[in-house]
């Protein structure tokens, strides 16, 4: 199974998506990636403004089967970028 790429992780101030003409742009500076494997696009983590420091970056692992054992998890909550990259490694390799 190809190694995601975490430093070469697809960075955009915002989900992608048509542009409404609404709105002041509140999320322009937000931290916001897209986890590559290959072409593969695996997951996301993301900055969210107005949370406590403990759970500043959310996580989400994509593709993973319901059927996954107990152990795997496909979300999760970090206070810095790097520990929320190591969580996402982690419930990649397992």
């Amino acid at each position: 199974m190809t190694q995601p790429s975490l430093d070469r992780a697809s960075k955009t101030n915002a989900p992608q998506a048509p542009p409404t003409g609404l709105g002041s742009g509140a999320y322009k500076h937000n931290v916001y990636y897209s986890v590559f494997s290959g072409d593969w696009c695996i997951g996301r983590i993301y900055e969210r403004h107005g949370f406590p420091d403990a759970v500043r970056f959310f996580w989400s692992l994509h593709g993973v089967v319901l059927t996954r054992p107990p152990s795997v998890h496909t979300d999760g909550h970090a206070p810095t970028l790097e520990e929320a990259k190591e969580q996402f490694q982690k419930s990649w390799d397992a």
